[in-house]
């Protein structure tokens, strides 16, 4: 039977916000690659990651609380997900990189499920926006009743967020590492060229992936072997090893980023010496 039901608005930034109990910590940096993929991960007992179509601008979201498993979703909801989570007595939604929510619903406490469904879903957007720049009619129902933990289910596939499996090579042959968790775990390992591939509305679209099929965000070094490494997004989040040569093309279409405190790497004269061998000053 439903208990209590709220209705407001989460405003994400790059597609994602979070649902957080009372008392549980963030954990936004440790979202793994099949929570991004399903858009919906409890990441701690009292934290979960929710991804949306739309970059930007506020989605209206539904808080539905039951003391006991509602319904199956309707068919009009394109993308349906459960998850576990640990209730402390409420659930809030939270902006991206903010502590504010604007909605929030008091819940039993112990173990519950949340089950996450999306509408309002069209493919073939840029940032979830019409053409217009006007939003989509995009959605979030959270319904929550108590229930023992059970792994992640995603009930409904929307079929624009049903990826292929990873693949270990990029479309023109070239090698290629796939998913958030395996392109940070390298990124650790290598050094970035203070520049960023921002998409802005009425600007150059983001530069092409080398290799095809995807977008750059970013240039990274080896300082142990001098090879260069694109970042971007394909079908997920890609990393491959570039030319020096294609490190020149991409340079001057890059924006460049100045940081309170530099990273400690970019003072090697390894560094400094593959800096200048792509002409970067």
């Amino acid at each position: 039977m439903l208990i209590d039901r709220r209705e407001g608005s989460a405003t994400g930034d790059y597609w994602q916000f979070y649902l957080q109990t009372r008392d549980a910590e963030s954990a936004a940096d440790q979202v793994s690659t099949a929570g991004y993929e399903a858009h919906l991960e409890a990441v701690n007992p009292g934290f979960i990651y929710v991804g949306t179509l739309r970059r930007h601008h506020p989605t209206p979201v539904t808080f539905e609380i039951f003391d006991g498993e509602p319904d199956p979703p309707l068919d009009s909801w394109q993308h349906v997900v459960e998850v576990s989570f640990t209730g402390d007595g409420l659930i809030r939604a939270l902006h991206w990189g903010s502590d504010e929510s604007l909605v929030s619903a008091p819940t039993p406490v112990g173990p519950l499920r949340l089950r996450a469904a999306w509408t309002g879903l069209l493919p073939g957007l840029i940032d979830g926006l019409l053409e217009d720049g006007e939003n989509t009619d995009e959605r979030l129902l959270f319904q929550v009743w108590p229930a023992a933990t059970a792994p992640r289910k995603v009930r409904t596939w929307w079929p624009e967020w049903k990826l292929l499996a990873a693949s270990e090579l990029a479309p023109d042959g070239r090698p290629q590492i796939e998913g958030q968790d395996e392109v940070v775990a390298k990124l650790r390992t290598l050094v970035p060229i203070p520049i960023s591939y921002p998409l802005l509305r009425g600007g150059p679209p983001q530069p092409e992936l080398p290799g095809g099929e995807g977008y750059c965000v970013g240039i990274w070094g080896d300082l142990e072997d001098g090879s260069w490494w694109a970042d971007g997004y394909g079908a997920r989040r890609t990393l491959r090893p570039i030319s020096a040569d294609e490190v020149r093309a991409l340079l001057p279409r890059g924006k460049r980023m100045h940081y309170s405190v530099p990273n400690p790497r970019w003072g090697d004269p390894r560094w400094k010496a593959m800096l200048r061998s792509v002409g970067y000053r």
